[in-house]
Parts: structure tokens; C-alpha cells; sequence
């Protein structure tokens, strides 16, 4: 037993050296508090690699949604060209497609922000509660994240839809499949 707010390794050292004085009787001494920092470190690792995962699938579904508004664009101009010949301007053309992805992007970041919270109260649930911890949500990064998400959402999908925006009305329409 040591005074409150001795630091660690001062800790570790009259550790060491009740063992060092007792070894002839096989005692071994452990100190808590480092225990626990290491089980505590050791957790914290693996929070931060299952974060990395998500972070990944994150970053594939906003790929797939760049893959996906390619090919819609392909396959819609005709339609966005009979669009331009009626009258839609460029930047109705750019406004639908941000609307339609807006949706789409919103849908699956909301979707998984919401899976996150509830499996970030199924932990402190399970895990937490009963030692009395309070429950904490990390608002300011979720927040940044679905922000972040949302942009990068944009930033991957500008260049197809530009491209939407400059079909010329006369080259789609004489390109009738």
C-alpha cells in the first residue's frame, strides 16, 4: 500500500523491490493500478482498430456511391438530354442530382450514426451501467463524422455529375439505343 498520487513507476520500483526482498518465499508483487492502465490501453486498442474498420466501410460506401452515380449518368443520357432540350438548365440538371444524392448519402450516414449510438449504448449497457459509469456520447465527433461523410459524399460524386450537367441536348438525343 502506497499514499494516493504516488506516480506509476515509483510504484513499479517498491514493487520491484518487495520482490527482490522476498523471492526466497515466492512472492510476487503486482501493481493494480499499471494492471489496469495496460488492460485499459489494450481495450482502447481495440476500439481504436474496430473504429478504423468502420472508417473503412465508410470510405468503400462513399467509393460506391461515386461507382454508382458514374453509371447512373451513363445510362441517363438520353434522359438528361430530352431534360436540357425541354429547358432544364445546367444547374437544375446539378440540383436534381444533389437532391437524389443528397438522399441517398443522408439515408445510409444516418442509418449507420444511428446503428452507432445503439451499439454504443448496448456496451454501456452491458458493461457499464452496473459499475455506475454514466453514459457519455461522443456528440461533437459523431457530428463531424456525418458532416465529414456527407462532404466527402460530394467531393467523390462532383465530377460525374458536372459531366451530367454538360450533356448537350443534341448529342444524347442523336444517340437513341
Amino acid at each position: 500500500s502506497v499514499p494516493d498520487g504516488t506516480p506509476a513507476d515509483t510504484q513499479e520500483a517498491i514493487a520491484n523491490e518487495i520482490e527482490r526482498g522476498m523471492i526466497e518465499d515466492g512472492v510476487s508483487v503486482i501493481v493494480i493500478e499499471v494492471v489496469f492502465a495496460k488492460t485499459q490501453s489494450f481495450f482502447m486498442s481495440m476500439f481504436n482498430l474496430l473504429q478504423a474498420f468502420l472508417a473503412l466501410g465508410l470510405a468503400v460506401g462513399i467509393a460506391g456511391l461515386a461507382v454508382v452515380t458514374v453509371r447512373n449518368v451513363s445510362e441517363r443520357q438520353h434522359q438528361i438530354g430530352i431534360l436540357r432540350a425541354l429547358g432544364f438548365q445546367r444547374s437544375m440538371v446539378v440540383s436534381s442530382f444533389l437532391i437524389e444524392l443528397s438522399w441517398v448519402s443522408f439515408l445510409g450516414i444516418l442509418n449507420g450514426a444511428v446503428v452507432g449510438i445503439g451499439f454504443h449504448y448496448a456496451l454501456y449497457d452491458r458493461f457499464l451501467r452496473e459499475e455506475g459509469a454514466s453514459f457519455l456520447m461522443p456528440w461533437a465527433e459523431i457530428s463531424m463524422i456525418v458532416v465529414g461523410a456527407y462532404a466527402l459524399t460530394l467531393l467523390a460524386t462532383v465530377w460525374p455529375v458536372l459531366k451530367a450537367a454538360s450533356i448537350k441536348p443534341a448529342e444524347a438525343l442523336r444517340d437513341v439505343e
